[in-house]
């Protein structure tokens, strides 16, 4: 449902992750753990478009996403939802039923 392969994102000069790779099937859950500034919030963005990763490919129910704009991932049926704590990326599955995964966010 979910590849990420080999992405490599930027905030401007700064290489900021470095070969990030995972797969999410369908009906699956992944969180994405880590210490503050490890890149869970960018791999998020990278997936969703926000910060596209310059390298490497995003794919999303078996296209690629890579270089399309948040809204039209949105529209493919994920969203990246930011809460007090945590941020959810929720992907539809089947019908009304999302799936996602969460990190924490330290305040």
């Amino acid at each position: 449902m979910l590849e990420v392969a080999d992405i490599h994102t930027y905030y401007g000069e700064s290489h900021v992750l470095h070969g990030v790779s995972l797969k999410v099937r369908q009906g699956n859950t992944v969180a994405l753990l880590g210490r503050n500034g490890m890149g869970k919030t960018t791999v998020a963005r990278s997936i969703m478009g926000l910060t596209p990763p310059r390298h490497g490919t995003v794919r999303f129910k078996g296209r690629e996403i890579n270089g399309l704009e948040p809204y039209q991932i949105a529209q493919m049926g994920m969203a990246l939802v930011p809460a007090r704590t945590c941020y959810f990326l929720f992907a539809k599955c089947k019908g009304e039923s999302y799936h996602g995964s969460s990190q924490q966010r330290q305040s």
